[in-house]
């Protein structure tokens, strides 16, 4: 959507008018539908050398795109091809204080327009009766019959239009697309949701799966983590597996846990050392006087070292082999009265399950089923010393 607003708007630090504080519309210039809060115009008579790059690398994408899709996902290759970033990057740098294309004026331009033509598209499909579940930056999520999508962007794309006749701008440029088709989704927060798909960048498929936000994408979550979050997703979302047998599968996988049958494989979190382990140890200074704290022992105050730059001084001191930026292997032992952790090598089958559950297997999953049956109590679960028969009496009691 950004590229589409800089191109149709002429958005560029050659073709800006400053308002001087006036910040009435001017018909001789490009006028954005945000002018009043940006007191900027832009001049039509030649494209700005912004939406002329933006031009030419959107027709080196064509071709890149096709060659992307024959190359392995994250390979080298792969991203090589993917010049949809370079793009985006364009916006990013009219936005970043640091950098020589640092426009405010521009920059506000772009985000505003954005966030107008969202605000516009969800006016519409609700006049048209159609339900907005979610706005993003850049996407919207409707609820439409496939065969009526076509002709609903058609509809829309005409009144996007006229707004770029009223203000000056080139029509044409600013378009909504249609890439998949959720069977089922999710809505967790803002950001976070996680869908079944049966169109996926236009292509017809079965049962994939699209998370956004959640655990399963990130890398500092322990394998059982991922498998747990996985399982309850394809339940929620494919099976359409009842909250009892939802239920029945998370106190399985909390009794392996507790009773220490977990495979070290599966615990296992990384984390990255970004530094020597040693640059992670600093003075607390005391925000009065502004010196550093010293201990009633009278040693001085340091702060704390997070969890896998303890292992990676450990492994320092073994001798083992240790570079700036890499992945540390830890498994957490205990985390009271603070996280300590050993290396995936020096484990002796001991592990904190209680740190595992609460916030590691079972925190991921709550926020989904919270949404999922906001009828169930979810939170009953992290009560570790809870007794066997009550849990049983939780599952007899769902209907």
């Amino acid at each position: 959507q950004y590229p589409s607003i800089i191109k149709s708007y002429n958005i560029s630090h050659d073709t800006k008018i400053d308002l001087s504080g006036n910040k009435s519309p001017n018909k001789n210039y490009i006028n954005t539908p945000v002018v009043q809060d940006t007191g900027c115009v832009f001049i039509k008579e030649r494209i700005g050398i912004i939406p002329e790059i933006l031009d030419e690398l959107h027709k080196a994408r064509m071709i890149h795109e096709d060659l992307r899709s024959k190359q392995e996902y994250g390979s080298d290759k792969f991203w090589f091809h993917y010049w949809k970033m370079m793009i985006l990057s364009f916006y990013g740098e009219l936005g970043n204080n640091k950098g020589r294309f640092y426009d405010l004026q521009l920059a506000k331009s772009v985000t505003l327009s954005g966030r107008f033509y969202s605000k516009l598209a969800q006016k519409m499909l609700r006049r048209l009766n159609y339900e907005c579940y979610y706005g993003d930056t850049d996407s919207i999520f409707v609820g439409i019959k496939l065969e009526e999508i076509q002709n609903t962007l058609k509809y829309i794309h005409k009144r996007f239009d006229r707004v770029a006749s009223r203000m000056n701008a080139f029509e044409g440029k600013i378009r909504l697309g249609f890439d998949n088709y959720y069977k089922k989704i999710l809505f967790v927060t803002k950001k976070r949701y996680v869908g079944n798909m049966n169109m996926f960048k236009k292509e017809v498929v079965k049962d994939k799966i699209y998370a956004r936000g959640v655990e399963i994408r990130r890398g500092d979550y322990p394998d059982i983590s991922k498998e747990v979050q996985t399982r309850i997703i394809e339940m929620l979302l494919i099976e359409d597996t009842s909250m009892k047998s939802i239920l029945r599968y998370l106190l399985k996988i909390r009794r392996r846990l507790l009773k220490g049958k977990m495979k070290k494989d599966k615990l296992v979190i990384y984390q990255s050392c970004s530094k020597e382990p040693r640059e992670y140890i600093r003075e607390v200074i005391d925000k009065k006087t502004g010196k550093p704290k010293i201990k009633k022992n009278g040693e001085m105050q340091y702060t704390s070292q997070p969890v896998q730059v303890k292992v990676a001084a450990k492994m320092i001191r073994d001798k083992k082999e240790f570079y700036v930026g890499m992945q540390i292997p830890y498994i957490v032992i205990t985390d009271k009265p603070k996280l300590e952790a050993v290396h995936e090598d020096d484990f002796d089958g001991s592990y904190d399950a209680k740190y595992y559950w609460n916030k590691k297997i079972f925190a991921p999953v709550e926020r989904l089923l919270n949404v999922a049956y906001s009828e169930f109590k979810w939170g009953r679960l992290k009560k570790w010393r809870i007794k066997l028969n009550v849990l049983n009496v939780m599952i007899e009691n769902i209907y």
